[in-house]
């Protein structure tokens, strides 16, 4: 069973060495760090606070290689992206009059069964607004990985396959914060979305990793 930390901001108090010697977790160390974007694989302090070498997935970097070598690829990436931009603005927008019902139903309470149904309806309305976009954006990302994931495209066959075998000889995995939208996307790309959840690390990859954020 893996072992998960979820740690607070590092740069002012960092206390991720204290907590990888309390949960018993050793080296080797990688690192994903593609939510800093451009500033990937910047590790100088991350290493200074562990006392020892740290290696970079470089999610960013590969990705953006990828793209560079098959501009299709990189097109339907973008219209995924597009995509998924415009669900989130059509779901605001009906969140907004949801919230703003059910707020005023809230209000609207003088201890009648009448007022309490409403504002269950009201409440029960924002839940399947948030189940239905939960399930647009689901459909969005399968239509994108039927025909671009990395176990059907060879360009990202191969960098997941790099990268499985750096993940392999690892002890113990950190996963930074910064953009959060950019490093779940890189995740995604080349099929390691599912480290985002403990129970669904892929089989074959160390079964202990560490999540700082900030």
């Amino acid at each position: 069973m893996q072992d998960v930390l979820a740690l607070g901001p590092q740069f002012r108090a960092p206390n991720l060495r204290d907590a990888l010697q309390r949960a018993g977790l050793n080296g080797p160390i990688a690192a994903v760090t593609a939510g800093w974007q451009e500033r990937e694989g910047e590790l100088a302090a991350l290493e200074e606070h562990l006392g020892c070498q740290v290696r970079d997935l470089r999610l960013y970097e590969r990705a953006e290689a990828v793209f560079v070598q098959d501009a299709e690829l990189h097109a339907a990436y973008r219209a995924r992206q597009n995509e998924l931009r415009r669900l989130q603005d059509l779901y605001r927008t009906r969140l907004d009059h949801a919230k703003a019902a059910a707020r005023d139903m809230q209000r609207a309470q003088d201890g009648s069964a009448m007022a309490r149904q409403a504002l269950r309806s009201a409440v029960a309305t924002l839940r399947r607004l948030d189940a239905e976009h939960l399930r647009n954006l689901r459909a969005s990302h399968a239509r994108f990985e039927q025909h671009w994931s990395a176990e059907h495209h060879p360009l990202l066959a191969r960098q997941r396959a790099d990268i499985e075998e750096i993940v392999a000889a690892a002890g113990v995995v950190c996963i930074a914060g910064g953009h959060v939208a950019v490093l779940l996307n890189r995740l995604r790309l080349f099929g390691l979305g599912a480290c985002c959840a403990a129970d669904r690390w892929p089989p074959g990859l160390p079964a202990r990793w560490q999540w700082p954020t900030g």
